[in-house]
């Protein structure tokens, strides 16, 4: 059946219904290669090892032979829940783990190591289905990734054990993902008989035979019979000639969400394909998916027919028995009928209780229910009545009998009589209007006679538009209209990127591919040659097929229709699509900004900078249906760049938090940035567009942190930017994505957004003046005020969070009041220096300006200081919303409590520096900065201590954000095409453009394992995989397919950079300028270094020259110094 075995080193499941059959086959399977001198291993969950051995025993194994060579080991998952296993136990062969997941990888560890006999190495794991009783899928899942990596690394040839049956087809999904193929054994009863088959679902590096085969079951063992199964009745589905495995049928499944994202790109409000996305979703089980796809149908067409009917089933399934019944009234007032297939029943056929329509299995007596009709059966009915219309609109109706064309007189060979149950009797034809439906299908508009058409709809073979043999046989023309009317290769670049969606709606030999398995819609929507085997009987416009109506009649236990309604309205426009203009999103990056009018976008204050070409005044961005668009502007001309040819580069880099945590990610403007959009230019033209992603094992704060850059997509023209980026967010949540601007000018100068902004989140814009007095005494002393203001949309606040700064201890406020002007809001008494006030919840509205105040009561006279200030993180309780904080710069953020100190402290308070020495301003080169321009110092002494001052024009301490220079114009002026998996392949001829390894998971859902391998990349926490390496598929296009693709995204040499600003007063103590480091005139023995960023103390230290003459820089750490800002 596989041709030749299974490959040596490779790991198939085994799946099945529950029964021995599949650890009998397995066993046998390990018995061979044990009795052929190899090693065996088995993991064992539902059987103690006691009777696995004894099984092995009785399939002819020499257990006394295989365990003197150790070649034997099994692995026991079962006696844990028969008597307590402590972690791990050795017994011999048997190795008993406790539940622990991680102690039975160790136990599988200890297993494998102990097998050192020679031969081939096989293993039998019969562990998943138990472990998910205990476990989530996901931890599952991690387990037999880890378990495969230890098999592939010591070539063990293992069957992995699943009861299909246990699982939805989802979990079945990802239990697959980590195995090299699936083998299915099937079992069904006739009467008093069980019969079993066997099937080669796919399987890794072979050509399988995709036939099911009859397995034997008897004392002397086990083997198929090569008899294949009878050929399938005319318009059904041959279980046995075409197989598909799961992964096939989700992803099919997939494929009809993606056709509703390309309707919903082209009409955000289509409420068709809000429906089918809903419908699609349920069948997935992702029921919370559906309901919030529902959700806004129901915003869009309350009234949209199957809404409510949908929507109670899915609230049933999960739980939500209210919202169930509010949707079941909704069902009953606009559909009556519909709804009463809700609570329809009918009779257990073992039983006789009462069960729902769509039960999968009976409460009473358990037996459970197969579907009578897959969503596949459904798409193929519904693929029939749509072409059937479309078929009459392009060639019209018949005006008369046609006559029949001629039929080869050829037969098929006779079936063999074998059969399970009886054969069904051949139903009789009513519709006398239809004559000579030879093996094909005639549905017309109704008093339209239609005459015999051989093998399809007017000799349609092989499909319908894309019409390569396109009406060949069909009206007497040879080879028909052969690439006449249609397309061969079809919507080749039409929807996705290339070869339409990659065989997915392009249709060489009709929509092959697509949503079905052979000829017909050609691997498209049927499953049999063309429209052959068709439906028949009359039918009005519209899609409403009479005999789609009696197949809904005659279907058993099945949900309800809505695969069917789902396709039927997807697919309409997938026979009549436009041409082809580029991806349908609402914004397109192409230099024209006509698309952003209708998008909301930001004003932003004007900046310091002096350079309009850097000054942004506006910024926005939207969830551009998949990736995310950014819009920049600014007050002059964008990327205009500047100096001496070849030139330097103006760049605008946007910083994306995509989990709205500031404790991961770039901490910049309050975020914590995950992703960066890094955009160069030059006379107004992007020269290099990259992503970038953050290193999360580096310092927050270190710019070399970015790592992993790949090109993405940017344009520029007059003084507008637009930019998108791929996969910002690893999954559908209700986190916002948050994003910030900064501009750097070819000569250096910068810019910042006024405030982050997030397409899904309403920001709070805060400014913070400190009011603090210098004396702090008696009640109402102001503290400080808060400017709020609310941009995108209304941002509703229930609390407030601040810190107490200062040096006295935070019960020195007798109370602290938030006033609201002369309102009351809410009232704390400070018991640690972290203070909440809670009071009821307010709104406030788009543009609106709300000010608040923080005033304190007190009655000390210790000197101590005490002020107020806003965190650096979240201060506000706002839900989703996002919050940028801006601290003004005051005379003080603290006071004295009662009275000044006589002497100089370190307090945070500067009411002891009267007397200081002015520097000049506006002498910091190349270019002013006043967050570094001095502006006063001083000296004191105190006892023992020395006392130094300093303060700044601007805010001591603030860092550089961006601590890159601008670059110069490359020598080569053409930015690089977008790569956003970095295979190599560019987005735009790359059929999956966000996977790199091309396995059908997008990068951003392998939890930090883009190319599969297990092991986790480099830059993700732990991340240890410095390559990214895979072999492109052979279906990609030339030049790329099958290339060897290998990327490094280790570690860098970059140094760490943190944009600290740096204070240094060097000290003379000697007095002397022939010792020490010479700078200034003077001789330093001693120097006090500050470093900070973001107005906070990163490191300070007291150090003595150790330089060898006065001109070498060399210190050595003396002791650290006490700092107050």
């Amino acid at each position: 059946m596989v041709q030749g075995g299974l490959p040596v080193g490779s790991s198939v499941v085994l799946q099945g219904p529950p029964g021995q059959e599949k650890l009998r086959f397995a066993l046998t399977f390990l018995a061979e290669g044990l009795k052929s001198g190899g090693s065996g291993l088995v993991v064992t969950a539902s059987q103690s090892p006691d009777a696995v051995i004894a099984e092995l025993r009785e399939l002819g194994v020499n257990l006394e032979s295989v365990t003197n060579e150790n070649r034997l080991r099994v692995v026991d998952w079962y006696s844990w829940s028969e008597e307590t296993v402590q972690d791990i136990e050795d017994r011999g062969i048997v190795i008993r783990s406790s539940i622990d997941l991680t102690n039975l990888g160790v136990a599988l560890s200890r297993a494998i190591t102990g097998l050192t006999g020679g031969g081939s190495r096989r293993a039998v794991i019969e562990l998943l289905s138990p472990a998910t009783s205990s476990y989530e899928v996901t931890q599952v899942y991690a387990f037999a990734q880890s378990a495969k990596r230890k098999f592939d690394r010591h070539q063990f040839t293992s069957l992995v054990l699943l009861e299909k049956e246990m699982h939805s087809a989802a979990q079945l999904t990802t239990l697959h993902q980590p195995f090299d193929g699936v083998i299915e054994i099937e079992r069904t009863r006739s009467g008093d008989r069980i019969g079993r088959k066997i099937g080669v679902l796919h399987l890794k590096d072979t050509a399988p035979d995709p036939t099911f085969r009859v397995l034997e079951i008897s004392e002397a063992g086990m083997r198929v019979v090569q008899d294949t199964l009878k050929p399938a009745a005319p318009g059904t589905t041959a279980r046995g000639s075409v197989l598909e495995s799961q992964d096939e049928r989700a992803q099919r499944l997939r494929l009809i969400l993606q056709i509703a994202t390309e309707r919903l790109k082209l009409n955000p409000r289509d409420a068709d394909a809000l429906f089918a996305m809903a419908a699609a979703q349920a069948t997935l089980d992702d029921a919370k998916g559906g309901l919030e796809t529902l959700d806004r149908l129901a915003v869009l067409d309350p009234a949209y027919p199957g809404l409510w009917v949908l929507k109670t089933k899915l609230h049933a399934k999960l739980g939500q028995a209210d919202l169930a019944r509010q949707s079941r009234m909704r069902a009953q007032q606009s559909e009556p009928e519909a709804a009463k297939a809700i609570d329809a029943t009918v009779p257990c056929p073992m039983c006789e209780s009462p069960v729902a329509l769509d039960a999968t299995s009976c409460a009473n007596c358990g037996v459970k229910f197969a579907p009578t009709r897959s969503m596949e059966d459904e798409l193929d009915d519904l693929g029939h009545a749509a072409i059937q219309e479309m078929v009459q609109e392009e060639l019209g109706p018949v005006k008369g009998p046609e006559k029949a064309l001629d039929k080869p007189d050829v037969r098929a060979p006779k079936p063999e009589q074998e059969r399970d149950v009886p054969p069904a009797k051949k139903p009789i034809e009513k519709t006398p209007s239809k004559k000579g439906l030879t093996n094909g299908l005639a549905l017309g508009r109704r008093g339209a006679a239609k005459a015999g058409r051989t093998n399809g709809l007017r000799g349609r073979t092989n499909g319908l538009r894309g019409r390569t043999n396109g009406l060949t046989n069909g009206l007497g023309r040879t080879n028909g209209l052969t690439n006449g009317l249609g397309r061969t290769n079809g919507l080749t670049n039409g929807l996705g990127r290339t070869n339409g969606l990659t065989n997915g709606l392009g249709r060489t030999n009709g929509l092959t591919n697509g949503l079905g398995r052979t000829n017909g819609l050609t691997n498209g929507l049927g499953r049999t040659n063309g429209l052959t085997n068709g439906l028949g009987g009359f039918r009005s416009s519209g899609f409403r097929p009479a005999g789609v109506r009696r197949m809904m009649q005659n279907a058993g236990w099945k949900l309800y229709l809505i695969p069917l309604v789902s396709a039927a309205l997807l697919l309409a426009p997938l026979f009549f699509v436009p041409d082809y203009r580029g991806p349908a999103y609402p914004i397109r990056i192409d230099g024209q900004f006509g698309d952003w009018a209708s998008q909301p976008t930001e004003a932003m204050g004007p900046g310091a900078a002096l350079n309009p070409n850097i000054d942004v005044v506006r910024f926005g961005m939207v969830n551009n249906l998949g990736p995310y668009a950014f819009f920049v502007q600014v007050a002059g001309s964008a990327l205009a760049g500047g100096g001496p040819s070849p030139g330097t580069m103006d760049t605008v880099r946007i910083f994306v938090d995509i989990d709205a945590s500031a404790a991961t990610g770039y901490r910049i403007d309050g975020l914590g940035a995950d992703r960066m959009i890094e955009i160069s230019g030059h006379g107004g033209t992007v020269l290099s567009s990259t992503l970038w992603e953050v290193d999360s094992n580096r310092d927050q704060r270190d710019w070399n942190g970015w790592i992993k850059g790949t090109a993405t997509q940017a344009a520029a023209s007059g003084s507008q930017i637009e930019a998108e980026a791929e996969w910002l967010s690893s999954s559908a949540t209700t986190v916002p994505v948050i994003a910030t601007v900064h501009t750097e000018s070819w000569d250096g100068q910068t810019d910042t957004g006024e405030f982050p902004v997030s397409p899904t989140a309403g920001t709070l814009s805060v400014i913070a003046d400190p009011e603090v007095p210098d004396v702090l005494s008696g009640n109402g002393v102001p503290l400080l005020q808060l400017t709020l203001t609310a941009h995108g949309q209304a941002v509703v606040l229930d609390s407030l969070h601040v810190e107490v700064a200062g040096t006295a201890a935070p019960s020195a406020a007798l109370s602290l009041r938030l006033m609201d002007g002369g309102t009351l809001v809410a009232v704390a008494t400070p018991t640690s220096r972290d203070v909440t006030f809670s009071f009821p919840a307010r709104t406030i509205a788009v543009g609106a300006t709300t000010y608040l105040y923080i005033v304190g009561d007190f009655s000390g006279t210790s000197g101590d200081t005490f002020g107020i200030r806003l965190p650096s993180t979240h201060p506000f309780g706002l839900g989703a919303a996002v919050v940028a904080v801006r601290e003004n710069a005051g005379a003080r953020i603290v006071g004295y409590l009662g009275v000044v100190p006589p002497a100089p402290q370190v307090d945070g308070a500067f009411d002891e520096w009267t007397a200081l020495l002015a520097d000049g301003s506006n002498d910091v080169t190349p270019r002013p900065n006043p967050d570094i321009d001095v502006g006063r110092y001083g000296a004191q002494h105190g006892g023992t201590s020395t006392f130094l001052y300093t303060d700044v024009l601007g805010r001591i301490l603030r860092g550089t954000p961006v601590p890159e220079t601008p670059q110069p114009v490359p020598l080569q002026n053409t930015p690089a095409l977008a790569d956003t998996d970095r295979d190599t392949v560019p987005d735009v001829v790359d059929p999956m453009p966000l996977d790199f390894n091309n396995d059908g998971i997008p990068d951003a859902q392998t939890n930090g394992d883009y190319d599969g391998d297990g092991i986790t990349d480099f830059g993700f926490p732990g991340g240890t995989d410095y390559w990214l390496n895979t072999t492109l598929p052979g279906s990609f296009p030339a030049p790329y397919a099958g290339k060897f693709v290998s990327v490094y995204i280790g570690p860098t040499q970059k140094p760490v950079a943190l944009g600290e600003d740096v204070l240094r007063i060097f000290l003379d103590i000697d007095n002397s300028t022939w010792s020490g480091y010479s700078i200034g005139g003077i001789g330093a023995d001693r120097l006090v270094e500050i470093r900070g960023k973001d107005r906070a103390v990163t490191q300070s230290a007291l150090l003595a020259f150790s330089g060898s003459f006065p001109g070498q820089w060399a210190w050595t750490p003396v002791s650290p110094v006490t700092v107050a800002l």
